[in-house]
């Protein structure tokens, strides 16, 4: 059975962050995906799905509806009154999304769903 590692896991990510969104600063684990690369809203959740479908073509199933997205990101067409409050969120590391990748995928072989 492959392992999923750390490795692979950053290494996608960073190749997401390259190819599709453009990112020309220097990515390491401690780069936050929010605060210095100014990823939110719908960009975040279809950045998410990206990395789901990239490591399901690993043979790893991940889900992130145990992550508390509105944590990290915005929603997108936050009503007056929530902009007017300031919200805080919380800087997310590709360090911080690693590790919560690794403790939630599953592994799959031979799956009907392998694409």
């Amino acid at each position: 059975m492959p392992k999923l590692t750390e490795e692979i896991i950053f290494d996608i990510i960073k190749s997401i962050l390259i190819k599709e969104y453009k990112i020309k600063k220097h990515i390491d684990y401690n780069t936050s995906i929010n605060c210095d690369l100014g990823i939110d809203g719908d960009d975040a959740k279809e950045l998410l799905d990206e990395i789901a479908y990239l490591i399901f073509q690993k043979n790893y199933l991940v889900e992130f509806y145990n992550f508390d997205f509105n944590m990290y990101f915005s929603v997108e067409g936050l009503s007056i009154k929530l902009l007017l409050k300031k919200i805080k969120y919380k800087c997310l590391t590709i360090k911080d999304l690693v590790k919560y990748i690794l403790e939630h995928n599953i592994f799959y072989e031979n799956s009907k769903y392998k694409i």
